[in-house]
C-alpha cells in the first residue's frame, strides 16, 4: 500500500519539472533584444598606434560599431567593424571621437555606452648639426623626445634605424633629462631601442654616436628614429673625402 502512495508524488514532481522546462523554453523563444554585459572603455593612445574598444552582449546575433565626431550629435556606422572588439590605427584627427557598439537580434537592438578616444602627439627630432660625413669618421646625433601634452605618455618605445653606411656595432647612446620630471632609461649600445615614460610637459635627449663605415656604399648615410605617438624623423649626410685641414 505504501508504494502506491509514493508513486503519485513522484509523477507530480516530474510533471512540475517538465512544465518548468517547457515554460523556460517558451520564454526563451519569445526572447527580447540583446542585453549589454560590457561597455567599451575610454582609451588614450599615441598617434600611429592601435586603439582598441571592446563591448559584449548576451543574446546578440550581430554587432556593429559607430562613431560620433560631434560629441554625440550624430553617430555613423563604421564599415567592416562587425566584431565585439574593434581595433584600428589612431590618428590625431580622431582625437575626441566617441565610439559605441550596437547589438542586434530578431527582437531588436541595443546600444552600449559610448567611449571617448584621446589621441596624443609626441615631439621627436634627430640632428647631427652637419650635412657631411667622413668615411671612417664619427657622427654625433642629438635625439630629442618631448611630451607637450597635459597628461603622461607611458610605455613609449623609442628605436633607431641606421643605413648600411653606418656601423651599428660602434653605436652608443646616453640620455639626459631636458625638461620636467622624466627619468632616463639606462644607456646602451647598438641600435637605439628603449622604453620610456614621459610625464606631462617633460622631455629627454639622447646623444647618439656612430662610426661611418670606411667602405660605406652609396653617397650618403641616414639615421632615423621612431617613437610611439610621434612621426618618424631622419637625418641624412652626404659622404665626402676631406683633404687634411679642410674638415
Amino acid at each position: 500500500m505504501q508504494s502506491r502512495f509514493r508513486t503519485k508524488p513522484r509523477r507530480g514532481a516530474a510533471l512540475v519539472a517538465l512544465a518548468s522546462v517547457m515554460l523556460a523554453r517558451v520564454v526563451a523563444a519569445a526572447g527580447g533584444p540583446p542585453s549589454v554585459t560590457l561597455d567599451p572603455a575610454a582609451t588614450t593612445v599615441g598617434a600611429g598606434t592601435a586603439a582598441t574598444f571592446t563591448a559584449t552582449a548576451d543574446d546578440a546575433s550581430s554587432v556593429k560599431w559607430q562613431v560620433t565626431t560631434n560629441g554625440g550629435g550624430t553617430f555613423t556606422t563604421i564599415p567592416g567593424a562587425t566584431s565585439p572588439t574593434f581595433s584600428f590605427t589612431a590618428s590625431l584627427a580622431q582625437n575626441g571621437n566617441f565610439y559605441r557598439a550596437i547589438f542586434s537580434n530578431a527582437h531588436g537592438s541595443v546600444a552600449s555606452l559610448d567611449a571617448e578616444l584621446t589621441v596624443y602627439a609626441i615631439d621627436l627630432s634627430i640632428d647631427d648639426a652637419t650635412r657631411w660625413a667622413r668615411y671612417g669618421g664619427t657622427l654625433s646625433y642629438s635625439v630629442n623626445l618631448a611630451n607637450p601634452n597635459a597628461f603622461s605618455a607611458d610605455g613609449l618605445v623609442v628605436t633607431s634605424a641606421l643605413s648600411s653606411g653606418l656601423d651599428a656595432t660602434t653605436a652608443h647612446w646616453e640620455c639626459t633629462v631636458t625638461s620636467g620630471s622624466a627619468a632616463c632609461p639606462a644607456d646602451g649600445t647598438g641600435e637605439l631601442n628603449t622604453l620610456v615614460d614621459l610625464p606631462a610637459q617633460s622631455g629627454l635627449t639622447w646623444l647618439y654616436t656612430v662610426t661611418v663605415d670606411p667602405a660605406a656604399p652609396g653617397n650618403s648615410v641616414t639615421a632615423a628614429v621612431a617613437a610611439d605617438g610621434a612621426t618618424t624623423q631622419s637625418d641624412t649626410d652626404r659622404l665626402c673625402i676631406f683633404r687634411d685641414g679642410f674638415d
